[in-house]
Parts: structure tokens; sequence; C-alpha cells
């Protein structure tokens, strides 16, 4: 089995867009977002990320990470490992949804807890979690190598969220049928494909709509809704405000801009400055 050994675990609150600068750490990081969605590109990977998904960074790797204007919440481990065990593998582009295994997110969330806690054998406690979620990402490893991955459906969605897609199509090409594919994807991401394909409408047009000073309608088209109007009313429906109000407010927003600050909690070893 592996040889873990915990270094620090720090939890980040954006309520604002938020640009953290290409970096790395002479450790292994753990990052679990728990909430907000954007982009981060790793080792020269540039993927989106959402809530209920996880990366792990290997030492050294440069990354940085971008979250779009509504901020989220996400919790970054760090640990040194001699080696990991020859069952994990590293996703081809890092990331891994965790929508389907809520034991990895809660588990992340009591490591950060006991570590702010300082209580008596609160490093060994955390060392738990980490060690525990280990091991739920073996078996992830296992599963994806035991059952067809669809992965390659999620980022296809990702990245053609404003065109029309044939979802039953999708289905067919991955080998499933219909309603099992469905069931698949819900169960390992934590959402179903057509709301995913929305979910990332509504962050780019946010996105458009703050950065721009298109119409109305033109970034309902660009973002693959049916006209302003339905946009407009699907995205008052949503957020409880007018898109053309919403750029008004949004007009002119930067985002924030800071280099990685995490201090370890426990000492780091071999650490190099």
């Amino acid at each position: 089995m592996m040889n873990l050994e915990l270094i620090s675990a720090v939890k980040y609150v954006y309520t604002a867009s938020h640009f953290a600068r290409p970096h790395n750490h002479p450790c292994y990081e753990i990052v679990v977002y728990l909430s907000g969605s954007g982009v981060t590109n790793i080792a020269g990977h540039k993927k989106r990320f959402a809530a209920h998904t996880l990366t792990i960074i290997p030492p050294y790797a440069v990354h940085d990470e971008y979250y779009y204007q509504q901020g989220g919440e996400l919790i970054c481990i760090y640990f040194n490992c001699a080696k990991l065990d020859s069952a994990f593998v590293f996703p081809e582009n890092y990331l891994i949804n965790i929508g389907g295994n809520p034991d990895l997110q809660k588990s992340a969330v009591l490591l950060y807890r006991e570590v702010l806690s300082q209580q008596p054998f609160a490093k060994e406690k955390a060392q738990l979690y980490l060690e525990s979620m280990m091991i739920e990402l073996i078996r992830s490893c296992m599963d994806r190598k035991n059952e067809k991955s669809l992965d390659h459906v999620y980022n296809y969605i990702c990245d053609n969220f404003a065109t029309r897609l044939n979802f039953k199509v999708l289905a067919q090409d991955s080998g499933y049928s219909y309603d099992y594919f469905r069931r698949v994807f819900r169960s390992n991401y934590g959402i179903s494909p057509q709301k995913l394909q929305i979910q990332q409408r509504f962050e780019h047009a946010q996105e458009m709509l703050k950065k721009t000073d298109n119409s109305v309608t033109d970034v309902a088209v660009a973002c693959g809704f049916s006209d302003g109007s339905q946009f407009a009313h699907m995205f008052h429906e949503k957020f409880g405000i007018s898109p053309s109000v919403y750029q008004k407010i949004h007009a002119g927003d930067e985002p924030s801009e800071a280099p990685w600050t995490a201090k370890p909690v426990f000492p780091m070893k071999n650490k190099k400055e």
C-alpha cells in the first residue's frame, strides 16, 4: 500500500471570479471542487471543472485555475508519497467526476475540519481520511477499467454545449441503451447529461454578459438558447434577475488574482524553497 504523509489542508471560498496564477508544489495535491465552476490548466491539459469534481496533481506539475464570476469553494490537500499504488492511474485530463461517490467529498471535508481543529491526534485522524480518499480513488480506477468510461461524453457535452445534441445517439455510440446511459451518467457525475448541457450554457452566458456588451439575444444564440425571450425567461427563473440587469451590474468586473498562499499545518519535510 502507499506510504502517505499528510502535509496540510486548506479551504478557499471565492464569492466572485478568481484567478490563481500558474504555480507548482513539491508534493502531491488533491483539489476537491465543492461548488462553482471554471477552467484549470494542469500540465498543459486545459479542462473545465464543476462542483463535485476532483483532481490529483503530481509534484512540480504546473497548474493554474480560473473560477467563473459566481466563485465557489474548494479544498486543497497536500501530501507526500514515495510512490502511488500501481492500481492508481491518472486520468488523461487529470479531472475525476465524483458526483457518484459522495464518500470522497465527505472525507475531504472531514479531513479539513480535523486539520482545522488542531485537537490531540488531529494529524493521525486526518491521515486516516487521506488514506480513505486514496482507497476510493484506486477503486474508481479499477471501476474505470471494468466499466466503459463516459468521461468522453461528459467532455463532449462541455465542449459542444451550444449545439443541439442528440443524447440517444450519444448513448448508442457509448454502447448503452438510452435509459441505462442516463442512469450511469447521473450515477458517475451527479447530474443528467441534459442538465449538464444547460448548466454549461448558463455559465458561459454569465461570462459573456459580464465580459462583453453583446445584446441579450446575441448571448442567447451564442450559448445555444432558442432566442432572447426564452433565454431571458430561463435566466430570470434561475437567478432571480434579468440578463440585461445582470449585465449592467457586472459591467467591467475583473477577476481577482492571487498567488498560492497555503501554509502547511503539519511540518513539510524536504520542502524546496
